[in-house]
């Protein structure tokens, strides 16, 4: 009875299965039919593309041919265009003088900048430090749980954060500056 049983529950599965593969093979005859129509349709759009880059082209190669015309007219920086009543050497030289003049109003300017961001440093750091003493104090005598002595210990880190990269900014600008002035002086 007991393999009887088993027999015919290993009929039926292998039955089930075979209906199985059985539907599946339908359904991919039609996946495979729709692919093809797919790959049919991209390649007349590929076709048509091709055809249109090709008109494009033709049409800006014309274009380009009477641009490089109207480019070979108008070329450079025409910074000798209008010297006025100087001759070549003197409009050079006063250009030259203009650069440097240029040069040394940007470098001041960057010299002031720099200073005022270092007070600024400063009187942050200053800033900090109190904040610091006062966490000390308010915790000792009790004003403040341990909790919010980190909380705003933890702001404090976060403001210190702040400063160190404004001093990398400043190293940076100083160092800008001095190429600056390096440019300046080999004029």
């Amino acid at each position: 009875m007991k393999k009887s049983f088993a027999l015919v529950v290993a009929i039926i599965m292998a039955y089930s299965v075979g209906i199985a593969q059985g539907q599946g093979k339908g359904q991919q005859k039609a996946k495979a039919e729709a692919k093809v129509e797919k790959m049919e349709h991209k390649q007349g759009q590929k076709n048509q593309k091709q055809d249109q880059k090709q008109e494009h082209k033709v049409d800006t190669s014309q274009a380009q041919k009477a641009d490089k015309a109207n480019d070979n007219q108008a070329k450079g920086n025409a910074y000798g265009k209008n010297k006025g009543e100087l001759s070549g050497k003197a409009f050079g030289q006063q250009r030259a003088t203009d650069a440097k003049a240029a040069a040394q109003l940007k470098r001041d300017e960057a010299k002031e900048k720099i200073k005022k961001q270092e007070e600024q440093i400063k009187t942050n750091e200053k800033k900090i430090k109190e904040a610091k003493e006062k966490i000390e104090n308010q915790e000792k005598s009790g004003e403040i749980s341990k909790t919010e002595a980190a909380q705003k210990r933890e702001q404090v880190n976060t403001a210190e954060e702040k400063v160190k990269l404004m001093k990398m900014s400043v190293d940076k600008q100083k160092k800008e500056v001095e190429k600056l002035e390096q440019t300046i002086q080999a004029e």
